[in-house]
């Protein structure tokens, strides 16, 4: 605590009223203009992570259970959402991970769907490179035939 703020707390009895205090004083949980301008952002640009930002200023008080299933809830809103915004390209991606008895987290799907994007660049960047490969090999085998286009019968050792 800086010695500015720590000079009005000098006279409290208890810690507990200090943290009272300065919990009224500097919590961001009750900040409605900060909240606002999250979900504003996220309205105007569907950034996922000014959602993640959002929740830290939403202080929900609940049992552990209830935690764990409201976290899983936002948790699958948040996969819905970014499926929303995939292309139709990531259509048979998107089945696949929904037809899943239990929907992975967040990151999982989003590495998932980052691993089929990686797969089809790599793919697309070698079927430009193997169409080279295809023609030499479309060369190669026509050496070895006659004019009439059968193949020859020569044996590889001159027979």
């Amino acid at each position: 605590m800086t010695p500015e703020i720590s000079q009005n707390y000098m006279f409290y009895s208890f810690v507990y009223e200090i943290w009272q205090n300065l919990t009224e004083t500097y919590s961001i949980e009750k900040d409605f203009v900060a909240c606002y301008d999250i979900e504003s952002k996220i309205f105007n640009s569907r950034h996922l992570s000014n959602r993640i930002e959002l929740d830290q200023y939403q202080g929900l008080k609940m049992c552990k259970t209830d935690s764990i299933a409201y976290i899983e809830f936002v948790e699958k809103g948040r996969i819905f959402k970014f499926f929303h915004g995939l292309n139709s390209e990531y259509n048979t991606i998107r089945v696949q991970i929904l037809g899943k008895e239990k929907l992975p987290s967040l990151s999982e799907v989003f590495s998932t769907v980052q691993g089929e994007e990686t797969q089809r660049l790599v793919m697309l960047d070698k079927g430009s490179s193997n169409t080279g490969s295809a023609t030499m090999i479309e060369k190669c085998s026509t050496k070895g035939s006659t004019s009439k286009g059968k193949p020859s019968t020569k044996s590889s050792y001159g027979e």
